[in-house]
């Protein structure tokens, strides 16, 4: 999932990190996820050529890699 600072409960966020916070007691997220690794699998997603092709402006790919890496901390 990667979440860009949406509104949640209302209330707007100025990360898509905290609103990962948020959803953790979401019964969604409450099984059968990885609890650890996080930041392995964000420079994994960052550097594959998928993610290289996604996203042709240059400003909205760091744009999208520092929300990956918020994310995964």
């Amino acid at each position: 999932m990667l979440v860009n600072g949406s509104q949640m409960y209302g209330m707007p966020s100025t990360t898509g990190a905290y609103d990962v916070r948020k959803c953790r007691d979401f019964q969604l997220i409450d099984h059968d996820y990885p609890t650890k690794g996080f930041e392995r699998a964000a420079q994994d997603l960052i550097q594959s050529e998928l993610f290289q092709k996604l996203y042709k402006d240059p400003l909205d790919k760091e744009q999208m890699t520092q929300e990956i890496l918020n994310q995964a901390h």
